[in-house]
């Protein structure tokens, strides 16, 4: 016999977490479409605005983008002040190498929260519990909240109505739903009663909430979830999802976990670089151990008792939460439309979860196969990462498939499909087979003494440095901090054939240091030299033909120095530190196998370790390309000069510098930029030369903002001509060699970053050559870490196209009148001058604001 809901039917939900809560809220909405009025109580007596384990339901906390869009559906929407962070990628650590994933149009749709109010020890300012905010949103519907526990559930005899006993009441319900999740001891004490109940499959994993400075996680972790594949036998996957102030840590083995197995991978290297070098765990931080299900429950169903949630069905590994939503969804579907009858609910609820979940699951067992066999085999992790990191049509289909699998946005069976696709599988063997032949030939050399293992840096080390700027300075200075770290001895030589004494010597280079370099200089030890600062910026003025408009730095102010005397800064660091500084310019490189001969022009030396540090040099370039297959980056000129038309004058100009898109043929860019007691002009494009610096100095829109004496100073004037990258060098790197800063090209075109990323890849090959090692291999993790520049780099390659387009037809003027008006397009122009945003972000905007097709209309108007 069916039986059915009525009028006043009393429903209780055991469990408020989002199982309980999403069951509820649909029952809700299903019963006031059919007219029903329902009376629903939800006991849980877990406090979720508690810190620590007492308010928390042992999860991860990652809200899937399909997730965070069906609840939107409902009109369920997460606040910001409970989300941690939202997620933009993943990152992926195989053995050997690390790739990037992330959304093709880069918007941030995942989301990550604590489902209590924080870890252990934490003080919230504000309730931050995303369980709580469900519960909160299903009291607003109508729900009443019991904060008991249940004693005990006494099942129905022959259909009448289920008992359910806490401490201080017993109740009779027409309906109970079970969603108190498969770690709750009442799921054990249900099992016991042989009602017919059995729960999933489970596997204990482990998971840790670690404290770390809010800086440092936005530094190096980032927005995306870090995926680790460790090669402990019994450990299946890692993941390290950043919070505001914490990464949460979670271990899924092969077997039950252990805190043993928490302590392993806290000791893993690709982990521990992404960490504080003084970081240590505290005494007291917060661990759990809970299960997840790998598979799907039996007899989740009786007369007036259903199981929603893991406790019933869920997507093996991964996505819980979400599973707990379709849960929920599908179980009130049945209970409203059909029924609440064992019979029914089997027909309704049981049917449609095992397609959508117990089936599909069996798909995830070859998917993980496969990644045990790449996480145990070196050579397949390098064919999959080959093929993942491919641009061809295969590549987007490996880099679909994996997003999928990661965020669960598909099925495993759809992802199992496409995966052996006759062109993905094809592509995979050939490269798997290449990469196998790489191997066996390495073990051949082995053999034979042909290639000695090129292992991290240890005591008795000798590094030399080519190049004594920004970049080498901060390598010679990472290298000595990271090996005083180890308890290594190593020596550092840095040969520089300037004199940064301020005679003589002009590094041509505007000198605005852009933030964050403050952090950047922290991480190498090094504090930043507020006394060298000449003049803080804050704002940009962009001028047109007639046109202009102030864009003001509303987030952190820019600074600008004198080069050659923060050259000297970071130079005398890294002598009080330990490196041996050299005024010598290097005449000859020898890379052999066994060490690397460095010709000066004061002596010769044998050393591990060559860091080319030396930017846009010609000739030291050509020492790298005869010896090497280095290809220096495709560069673009500038030519700038200085004048000193009085400390009154410059004051004027405050902390602004303004900014020219010129009509002038060959001239990209323009600027005029105040200092201390000085103003430098500097212009850039692909051969420019005196003569268009010239010519930009004879623009009316310049002349306005030059002193009047400028005429006078003309005659006097010293130009100073030098270049920057706009592409990727290639084979910036090989077995005892490492290219940094302008030289390696891994800077951000137009984007005044040169000294900050010089910084970055001096700490990055330092940190790669001391962990890991100094051969082409292990230096392939330079390369991976900086694939967000690489990649960004074909949307600054489209944005200064679309403004030598605005540029050269005169445009500019219509577009800065507009932008006075309209926010949107006055926020583009900023962040294409400043140096704030990435260009994807900076297109993404572009074209999500419609600007494309405004600029479209201006052309053709």
């Amino acid at each position: 016999m069916v039986i059915k809901l009525e009028d006043g039917s009393r429903i209780a939900v055991i469990g408020g977490g989002p199982a309980g809560t999403f069951t509820a809220h649909f029952i809700t909405k299903e019963a006031r479409l059919r007219g029903l009025d329902l009376k629903i109580k939800i006991f849980d007596a877990k406090h979720f605005l508690t810190t620590g384990p007492a308010g928390c339901n042992l999860c991860a906390g990652v809200i899937s983008e399909t997730l965070v869009e069906l609840m939107r559906a409902e009109g369920i929407n997460i606040p910001e002040t409970r989300v941690q962070r939202k997620i933009s990628g993943y990152t992926i650590h195989a053995p050997g190498q690390t790739v990037r994933i992330t959304q093709p149009d880069k918007v941030k749709r995942i989301s990550v929260v604590f489902r209590g109010n924080g870890p252990l020890c934490s003080i919230p300012d504000a309730p931050i519990s995303f369980d709580d905010f469900l519960l909160e949103h299903v009291v607003d519907e109508g729900i009443e909240l019991i904060q008991e526990n249940v004693a005990e559930i006494i099942p129905s005899v022959k259909g009448s109505k289920i008992k359910v006993v806490t401490q201080k009441r017993e109740e009779e319900f027409d309906l109970v739903i079970i969603a108190c999740g498969i770690n709750s001891g009442l799921i054990r004490d249900l099992t016991a009663k042989k009602i017919g109940y059995r729960p999933p499959d489970s596997l204990v994993t482990i998971q840790a909430e670690l404290p770390i400075d809010e800086d440092w996680i936005e530094e190096h972790f980032g927005d995306d979830i870090h995926v680790f594949s460790p090669t402990f036998e019994l450990q299946r996957f890692a993941a390290v999802i950043p919070k505001t102030k914490y990464l949460t840590v979670l271990i899924v083995p092969k077997r039950n976990a252990t805190l043993e197995d928490l302590h392993r991978f806290l000791e893993i290297p690709s982990f521990r670089a992404l960490l504080p070098p003084t970081w240590t765990p505290p005494k007291r931080f917060c661990t759990c151990r809970p299960r997840i299900p790998i598979g799907g429950a039996r007899g989740a169903v009786s007369d007036r008792l259903i199981f929603v949630g893991d406790a019933a069905f869920s997507r093996s590994y991964k996505n819980g939460i979400y599973s707990a939503f379709v849960c929920a969804r599908e179980a009130a579907d049945a209970i409203i439309n059909h029924g609440i009858d064992k019979k029914t609910l089997n027909e309704n609820y049981v049917r449609s979860m095992t397609e959508k979940f117990v089936r599909d699951n069996r798909y995830s067992v070859p998917l993980f196969l496969l990644h045990d066999l790449m996480r145990r085999h070196e050579f397949m992790s390098a064919s999959f990462v080959e093929v993942l990191t491919n641009s061809t049509e295969v590549g987007k289909s490996l880099r679909r498939v994996t997003w999928d699998i990661l965020t669960g946005n598909r099925s495993y069976k759809e992802s199992w499909k496409e995966f052996i696709s006759m062109s993905l599988q094809m592509s995979l063997i050939r490269s798997t087979f290449k990469q196998f032949m790489k191997r066996a030939k390495g073990i051949t050399d082995m053999k034979f003494g042909i290639k000695d293992e090129l292992g991290p840096l240890k005591s008795g080390a000798k590094i030399a440095i080519i190049g004594g700027g920004p970049a080498g300075a901060s390598a010679a200075i990472a290298l000595i901090g990271g090996a005083k770290r180890k308890g290594i001895d190593i020596h550092v030589a840095v040969y520089e054939g300037k004199r940064y004494d301020g005679r003589g010597n002009y590094n041509p280079c505007v000198g605005v240091l852009s933030p964050p370099i403050e952090k950047i200089l922290e991480d190498i030890g090094v504090s930043f030299p507020h006394d060298l600062v000449q003049r803080k910026i804050d704002k940009y003025v962009l001028h047109g033909r007639n046109e202009s408009i102030e864009l003001p730095d509303e987030k952190s102010a820019a600074y600008a120095v004198r080069r050659i005397t923060f050259d000297r800064y970071l130079l005398d660091i890294a002598k009080e530190r330990g490196a041996e500084i050299l005024n010598a310019r290097v005449v000859g490189i020898e890379i052999e196998r066994d060490r690397v001969m460095i010709y000066s022009d004061t002596d010769s030396r044998a050393v591990d370790l060559v860091i080319g540090a030396f930017g846009m040099d010609d000739g030291a370039m050509s020492l790298f390309k005869s010896e090497t297959s280095y290809i220096p980056p495709r560069s673009t000129q500038s030519v700038l000069t200085k004048i000193h038309p009085g400390i009154e004058m410059v004051n004027s100009y405050g902390g602004s510098i303004h900014a020219y898109l010129p009509e002038l043929a060959g001239v990209e860019f323009g600027a005029i930029t105040p200092k201390r007691d000085h103003v430098v002009l500097n212009i850039a494009g692909a051969k420019v030369t005196a003569r268009e610096l010239d010519a930009f100095l004879d623009l009316p829109q310049v002349r306005n903002i030059l002193p009047n004496t400028i005429d006078e100073l003309r005659p006097a004037l010293n130009f100073f001509k030098g270049k920057f990258p706009t592409a990727p060098a290639k084979s910036y790197y090989g077995d005892r060699y490492a290219i940094i800063g302008d030289a390696s090209g891994l800077v951000r075109p137009f984007k005044g970053k040169g000294v900050n990323a010089a910084i970055m890849t001096a700490k990055c090959v330092a940190d790669i050559a001391l962990n890991y090692g100094i051969s082409k291999k292990c230096f392939s993790k330079y390369e991976d870490h900086f694939q967000n520049v690489i990649h960004d780099m074909p949307f600054g390659t489209a944005l200064r196209g679309i403004t030598k387009v605005i540029s050269k037809t005169g445009l500019l003027d219509k577009i800065i009148r507009i932008a006075k008006k309209e926010v949107a397009t006055r926020r583009m122009l900023f962040d294409c001058i400043s140096a704030h945003r990435t260009y994807g972000e900076i297109w993404s905007d572009f074209r999500k604001n419609g600007l494309m097709k405004l600029l479209w209309k201006l052309i053709f108007k």
